[in-house]
């Protein structure tokens, strides 16, 4: 898989591969951040984009429902009705390839016998069933417009507004680089397939779409993230993917292949995070809130109070539970090494690695430890993997702006950077 990113925030240029691990190096405010972002947007925008699509649709149905006026507000007042609402809609035109107003009078008029509906409700205390049908006749002439509408829209608007929603959720409406007049790109290819985003003044020119791109792609931009996953106010879109996964019960909505996959392939690494953690996330009774189970003392408490350099690791460990993150999916993690004793950060790289070994996880990271990278280095080496790991470092402009250098080869060119505080000592 290959990933372009050019005039995005600070990058200039950033090339990467990703075929196993991908482990990208720098200082502090050199973009590395930056393009976890800008793959994680694309990615997520791809995953399930036909289901994403139809979800779109149904929104905009049901507002039009919602605003078509009282009676047919009434009569699809809760979800589930105005939802199969949608279904015999939908229906008839993807069957025809059109919907007429005769037969959406018939669709309205059949829900209207099924419900009962004129012995249920008066218009301003007139209970005649003619004024009735008067009213909802001009109703529903009004909601037809509307629902041809949204029926025929092509498919490309829906993505072009999915994509465009997700980046500016995402990146908070700074995309383009700052004073940079070239548009901003994003781009990534996986074999003779391709997804891209461009960028102008900070709003989406163009952008393209393949369907089942990735299986799942899953961003952890900080351990601390747990301590406000049970905000549910929080309304950036990375956290609360994360969220609705960690409070997923464990098996529930996994398929046998994959539940089977995971249990069969997951010893080596699930052994190593039971040494570390010594017990598991788990949901409160309420199901509201998520708590940290420790096997020690048979006690669970709130997961804020978790030591920071564990939650990473949980959340690894309760996403792979639950067949969240399963074979094939993508994992970008922010600074694993965060608040890890060196020798727990050797040992969470291992577990990485061996994620990519057994379930072909492909995970990129950003990191500022030289210990982190080379036990990355290290466990790739030992595993048989060495040929599946990239290595980069960001190299600053004279215009203040970042590009990646592909170090795979000289990675002491890494260490040298991480290591030269230490001359200042």
């Amino acid at each position: 898989m290959k990933i372009s990113v050019s005039n995005i925030g600070l990058i200039n240029r950033a090339d990467i591969e990703l075929d196993g691990i991908t482990v990208i190096g720098g200082y502090n405010c050199s973009g590395k951040s930056t393009i976890l972002k800008a793959i994680y947007s694309l990615l997520y925008s791809n995953s399930d984009i036909k289901k994403k699509i139809e979800e779109e649709k149904e929104k905009s149905f049901i507002q039009a429902v919602e605003n078509s006026g009282s009676i047919l507000s009434y009569l699809y007042g809760l979800l589930p009705a105005v939802k199969e609402f949608w279904c015999q809609v939908n229906e008839i035109f993807e069957k025809e390839q059109n919907l007429t107003l005769e037969q959406l009078n018939k669709v309205v008029e059949k829900n209207i016998k099924k419900e009962n509906y004129f012995d249920k409700f008066e218009i301003h205390g007139i209970d005649d069933p003619e004024f009735k049908r008067n009213v909802i006749k001009k109703q529903i002439e009004s909601l037809y417009e509307k629902l041809v509408t949204i029926l025929k829209r092509n498919d490309s608007e829906y993505v072009r507004f999915i994509f465009s929603r997700n980046f500016q959720n995402i990146f908070k409406g700074n995309i383009n680089s700052f004073g940079c007049k070239k548009n901003g790109n994003i781009k990534i290819e996986f074999d003779t397939n391709e997804t891209f985003a461009e960028f102008k003044d900070n709003k989406m020119i163009s952008c393209k779409s393949y369907p089942n791109f990735v299986n799942s792609i899953w961003y952890i931009d900080t351990c601390h993230f747990t301590d406000i996953i049970n905000d549910k106010k929080v309304s950036l879109l990375l956290y609360s993917e994360l969220r609705k996964a960690l409070y997923k019960e464990v098996g529930i909505d996994v398929s046998f292949e994959t539940f089977s996959d995971i249990e069969e392939n997951t010893d080596a690494f699930a052994n190593i995070l039971k040494e570390i953690l010594h017990g598991e996330l788990i949901t409160g009774e309420s199901g509201s809130s998520l708590l940290y189970k420790d096997e020690k003392t048979n006690t669970s408490f709130d997961v804020k109070n978790v030591a920071s350099g564990m939650k990473n690791m949980l959340v690894i460990q309760k996403l792979l539970q639950n067949g969240s993150l399963n074979r094939n999916s993508i994992l970008l993690i922010d600074e694993p090494e965060s608040n890890l004793h060196p020798e727990w950060q050797v040992k969470f790289a291992e577990i990485l690695v061996l994620l990519n070994k057994e379930l072909n996880i492909k995970i990129v990271i950003n990191s500022h430890s030289p210990y982190f990278m080379r036990a990355v280095e290290v466990s790739l080496a030992n595993y048989s993997l060495k040929d599946k790991g990239r290595f980069y470092v960001m190299n600053e402009d004279a215009n203040g702006y970042f590009s990646t250098e592909d170090v795979t080869n000289n990675t002491d060119k890494i260490y040298e950077m991480l290591y030269k505080p230490l001359d200042y000592l």
